[in-house]
């Protein structure tokens, strides 16, 4: 046994990779050097992630009934390649990103560097998400580029931190919590009539910069996380019949010992958009959506045992996500001035996943759908929805103020 243990949600995980058995669960990402690199440092730093992290060194087990934790010992399997051809460098990534994790055989991090004509050209590393969720990566992110720089450097692992998470909550926080969830969960929401296809990637860049819309979303009392959110549900609400759900992660690092502990605390809760004579109902939009930050600890499982309970079945909790990412990865200098890539695997467990991200003060709206149509209308209109919504930012000339 471990001082390391699973939290409700990680187990949702595991068995959610039990039943999928794909790649929809990955987080990849990739550093591609344009300068020199030192192999031996970067192996080094590679695997010194792996020794700190409690999360990325254990595989899982059943044990009575129950998932738990086992280390591997074995040390992380660091894998090198030589691809001398650029095209083919990314073709052999995009495959490798699909790759399942078997998380009772092998640990959830996986790394790999990969060499061209010249030496290093990728360093390409993936975690299931039961090790890490985006929050904690950028920690990891970080702690990689120190140990680059000074091997010996102390890489806090805070899996004392990680367990308390749970455990901390009275039986009382827990009641109030799912009591709350089951009020939101029983009320009568549109489930959108969709049309399938493929699996399909799309990216838009978005003309105005981040920094606008943020200025406006502190000019209304908003973060720019909850103006981009509201923005896409009205973009909803036009097609909705009535109120109706789009899920959203939440970090659940709400508290100060929490903020920079390395493992899987996120969940991905269910928002109620309130509709009201065809229009979004924003004040009551946006209560919903911060109620929800603030009891997001309860896991997706318990949630949709509650919405089946209520609803009669769970499919809007599986149907439309909006997720905000800010990457910030290049605040710190790289190794070998690399360029990081979030690489996606072009699965999702979710239907319709649509991701505004932003880097360097940019904004980019990143789609991974398995759907033509939802209420109708072609999925790619919601490539626009940022512009389209605060186009009245910018001036004539499209150039934000």
């Amino acid at each position: 046994m471990t001082a390391y243990q699973y939290n409700s949600r990680q187990k949702d995980l595991i068995t959610a990779q039990l039943l999928n058995r794909d790649s929809s669960l990955n987080l990849n990402g990739l550093y591609s050097f344009v300068g020199d690199v030192e192999e031996r440092n970067l192996e080094v730093a590679v695997r010194r992630l792996y020794d700190s992290f409690s999360s990325m060194r254990h595989v899982a087990r059943r044990e009575s009934g129950d998932y738990v934790p086992m280390e591997d010992t074995t040390g992380l399997k660091l894998q090198k390649s030589r691809i001398d051809d650029v095209g083919s460098q990314y073709e052999y990534i995009r495959v490798q990103a699909r790759k399942p994790f078997d998380l009772f055989e092998d640990a959830p991090m996986r790394a790999e560097i990969i060499n061209g004509a010249t030496g290093p050209a990728h360093l390409f590393l993936q975690f299931h998400h039961v090790a890490t969720d985006w929050w904690s990566f950028h920690q990891v992110h970080s702690a990689l580029v120190r140990a680059y720089l000074d091997p010996d450097v102390e890489i806090e692992d805070t899996v004392s931190a990680y367990n308390a998470f749970d455990s901390h909550r009275s039986a009382r926080d827990v009641e109030e919590a799912e009591t709350i969830w089951s009020r939101t969960l029983s009320k009568h929401v549109d489930v959108f009539d969709v049309e399938f296809d493929r699996t399909r990637h799309f990216e838009r860049s978005v003309s105005t910069v981040a920094g606008t819309i943020e200025e406006y979303a502190r000019s209304n009392e908003m973060t720019l996380f909850e103006a981009l959110f509201i923005a896409f549900a009205e973009t909803l609400a036009k097609d909705a019949r009535q109120s109706f759900i789009v899920n959203t992660p939440v970090g659940n690092r709400t508290e100060p010992q929490y903020i920079r502990t390395v493992g899987y605390l996120m969940n991905v809760v269910p928002i109620l958009c309130e509709v009201r004579r065809g229009v979004l109902d924003v004040p009551a939009t946006l209560h919903n959506l911060r109620m929800a930050s603030a009891y997001g600890f309860v896991p997706r499982s318990r949630l949709a045992q509650l919405m089946v309970a209520n609803f009669g079945n769970s499919v809007p909790l599986k149907q439309i996500v909006f997720m905000f990412l800010r990457d910030g990865m290049s605040e710190q200098e790289l190794p070998g001035g690399a360029v990081f890539t979030r690489v996606y695997p072009e699965q999702d467990e979710d239907q319709h996943v649509v991701t505004v991200r932003e880097h360097q003060r940019n904004l980019k709206v990143v789609m991974e759908s398995q759907l033509a149509t939802i209420a109708g209308q072609d999925v790619q209109e919601h490539l626009r929805f940022v512009d389209e919504r605060f186009a009245h930012l910018a001036d004539v000339n499209g150039v934000a103020e």
